[in-house]
């Protein structure tokens, strides 16, 4: 069983590492303002270094969530999981495995009567119906100021000190979902797999399974827009940041998505289209109800047994 979890904690971090990916980079590659293995990589020294320097923070909320953990559990989770995002990245959407794990792990918690830190998985749920909320709010009314300033600016400079942002935002940005995401896995196969096997699914992942969701951001999502791109994107590695050092595991893309709907409110023109955002945001409710449900439904079947 141990080789088992080994792979499918490989196949669901290379899964992430790509559907997460244009989260980081989508606007960079889209937009042309770096090629397109520039951003890979930028990307991907961002995932692992983030995995690296702050992925153990995630054990808390892993030790939280499932106080006891034993290799069924642990499977059963990682498998579920997979699943999920397998369906996510064959619809082409952007999809939050932390929410999906965590999720999943707190129903095979239930189902098996573990005592749960009941505080922790409340703030847990708090943090991921206020963050994008909080992600909205702020780009929408940053925005709203922020276009009467830059009217005043030169265009061209503004324009060119924002793509120097984005490209460092880009980094900072994977970095978060490494050291959040990514740290989530970890915590629940550490004991299975090492820091090696999931560095290589990184890179894997991110070659291989970036493309169909890129266009999610890049062209179906908003047009490009700097400004817009670069708040939304600062809000999600903020908020996931902070959620990092709480040892919270949080939806970077519902965040950033969240970013993007409140650019459209924070102008009077229409800047992007409805659908896919809703779509997005939309996983966040699928995830977190089928991660549960299956995790619950599965576990208890399996002890049943």
């Amino acid at each position: 069983m141990d080789l088992l979890i080994s792979a499918l904690s490989f196949i669901l971090v290379a899964l992430v590492a790509g559907n997460n990916l244009p989260v980081s980079a989508g606007v960079l590659i889209s937009g042309r303002i770096i090629r397109a293995r520039t951003g890979l990589l930028i990307v991907i020294a961002g995932y692992i270094t983030g995995l690296l320097v702050q992925g153990r923070l995630l054990g808390f909320g892993f030790n939280a969530i499932m106080p006891v953990q034993t290799q069924l559990f642990v499977t059963i989770a990682l498998a579920v999981s997979t699943v999920i995002f397998i369906a996510t990245h064959f619809g082409k959407v952007i999809g939050s495995l932390g929410i999906a794990l965590a999720a999943t792990l707190l129903g095979i918690s239930i189902a098996a009567g573990e005592a749960i830190n009941t505080g922790y998985v409340l703030l847990m749920l708090l943090v991921w119906i206020l963050a994008p909320v909080l992600s909205l709010v702020i780009t929408a009314q940053v925005l709203r100021g922020a276009g009467r300033s830059i009217a005043r600016m030169h265009i061209w400079k503004t324009a060119s000190a924002l793509k120097l942002a984005l490209i460092a935002l880009c980094f900072i940005t994977a970095f978060s979902i490494g050291a959040n995401t990514l740290g989530l896995v970890l915590a629940a196969a550490r004991q299975y797999t090492s820091m090696l096997v999931m560095a290589v699914a990184v890179i894997a992942g991110s070659l291989l399974f970036w493309r169909g969701e890129l266009h999610m951001v890049g062209d179906r999502l908003i047009p490009i827009r700097y400004l817009n791109a670069f708040i939304a994107q600062m809000d999600a590695a903020v908020f996931t940041e902070v959620a990092t050092l709480f040892g919270i595991p949080i939806a970077t893309s519902q965040v950033f998505t969240a970013g993007v709907l409140g650019a459209g409110l924070g102008y009077r023109t229409r800047v992007l289209l409805k659908k896919p955002v809703l779509r997005i945001l939309g996983m966040w409710l699928v995830n977190a109800v089928v991660g549960f449900v299956l995790g619950y439904v599965i576990t208890y079947i399996a002890l049943g047994i």
